[in-house]
Order: C-alpha cells, then sequence, then structure tokens
C-alpha cells in the first residue's frame, strides 16, 4: 500500500476529511493555485545527493504555499539548509526537531 492511501486512511479514521488535502505531482511541474495556501505542509522529499538539489525544490515550493513547513532530510544536509534559511536566501526562521 502506498504512502497516499495509507495517509487518507489515517485521515478518514480521525475524521479530518475536511481539513486535509494530500497532493500527489512532479514538484518539478506543480503550480498550486496562487488563491489557496494551506496552514501545514508535511513533506519527506527525496534526498538531493541523488538529484542535486530536488529537496530544497521541495522545500521552496512548499514555502510558497504554506504558513508551516515540516521537511524530513539527511542529517548531511542540515547545514545547508541552516544556511539557506538564515541568509538572504530565504530569512525565515528555522528550527531542527530531531
Amino acid at each position: 500500500m502506498d504512502a497516499l492511501n495509507i495517509a487518507r486512511e489515517n485521515i478518514v479514521s480521525l475524521e479530518m476529511e475536511s481539513y486535509c488535502d494530500l497532493v500527489q505531482a512532479d514538484i518539478q511541474s506543480v503550480k498550486f493555485h496562487p488563491d489557496r495556501s494551506f496552514d501545514t505542509i508535511v513533506t519527506n522529499p527525496p534526498f538531493g545527493t541523488r538529484n542535486r538539489g530536488i529537496d530544497t525544490l521541495f522545500v521552496e515550493k512548499a514555502m510558497s504555499s504554506a504558513n508551516v513547513v515540516y521537511s524530513l532530510h539527511k542529517r548531511s544536509t542540515r547545514d545547508h539548509f541552516i544556511r539557506k534559511a538564515s541568509k538572504n536566501d530565504w530569512s525565515l526562521e528555522m528550527e531542527e526537531l530531531a
């Protein structure tokens, strides 16, 4: 069973259908509606070590469409994301949770 089906089952069991949207798309071509934003986006992007920069693209797309972004990454990319968050690239607050 794929991740979206499991997530969908969990959303239904928690009676949260009206609060959640699940999106499966090619991140390089996805275009969110400009008038639509999300409260929170949770993403587990592919590691940027195989496809250089793809993890950063996931985060940038999420940040352009959400108030809060949770993103899972390899520990080896931590410094990269800390630098991008604190510089003029993004100028945002970032917190490492684990």
